[in-house]
């Protein structure tokens, strides 16, 4: 071999080496791929102020929270109550961004007639449908929780609207309500209106037709949580 055709070593400066780190960003970006540094970055910076605190007074206690996410159909139950299904979905970090994993999230509601009502162990038991009012999951290591319920119904001058608490030890427990993007009940809505502007765009989920699985029009919507506070990794 030829010793002098080998290219001898080079040894880059800083700048240099910064210059090659934004090029090879760029190429990934021009083919399409996101590199796992960017992909981070973007995960976890998208949140906001921390989410606002709403009344509580309708909780169920935690002796009737069904230890359940889907509060269409509870386990034994081989159809879904009838309504309109609505799929929820989140994400719940605290304000640095960072995921809140094995929080505890309990949700509950009015059924489409907008009532408060919970389902009791003997309807629980039998085959025919119920709607449960209520329900729980906990998130998973990226802070994320879903639900499968019921459209609400409004009800007096109160929008439809899906309450939600959420326990953490880490973290001071949170009282929250989810409204709904769009909805025109929400302007007479005494409540809602009560908080201000700023506020009341941290309390509406986006809401939207679940577009290729809805052969009867299912719902879906998005609501991420923010929890005061920060955990004592400040990286993720």
């Amino acid at each position: 071999m030829d010793m002098a055709s080998l290219s001898p070593r080079k040894n880059f400066t800083r700048r240099q080496m910064l210059g090659l780190a934004v090029s090879g960003s760029l190429m990934l970006a021009c083919a399409g791929i996101t590199s796992p540094a960017a992909a981070a970055d973007k995960f976890i910076n998208k949140c906001h102020a921390p989410t606002p605190a709403t009344s509580s007074s309708s909780y169920p206690g935690v002796s009737k929270i069904i230890l359940s996410n889907n509060l269409a159909r509870p386990a034994g139950k081989a159809v879904n109550a009838p309504g309109q299904l609505l799929y929820i979905e989140g994400r719940i970090t605290d304000e640095n961004c960072i995921p809140v994993s094995n929080a505890i999230v309990d949700i509950w509601q009015t059924n489409p007639f907008g009532k408060y009502r919970w389902a009791v162990r003997d309807e629980l038991l039998t085959p025919e449908p119920v709607f449960a009012g209520n329900g729980r999951a906990v998130t998973d290591n990226l802070g994320r929780y879903q639900f499968l319920t019921l459209f609400p119904g409004g009800y007096g001058r109160n929008a439809p609207h899906v309450h939600m608490r959420i326990n953490h030890p880490d973290y001071k427990s949170l009282d929250t309500t989810m409204y709904f993007r769009g909805d025109r009940r929400n302007a007479d809505d005494p409540r809602f209106q009560a908080f201000k502007p700023a506020s009341q765009a941290l309390l509406l989920s986006n809401i939207k037709v679940r577009e290729g699985e809805n052969p009867e029009g299912d719902l879906k919507t998005r609501f991420d949580i923010v929890l005061k506070g920060g955990s004592d990794f400040r990286s993720y």
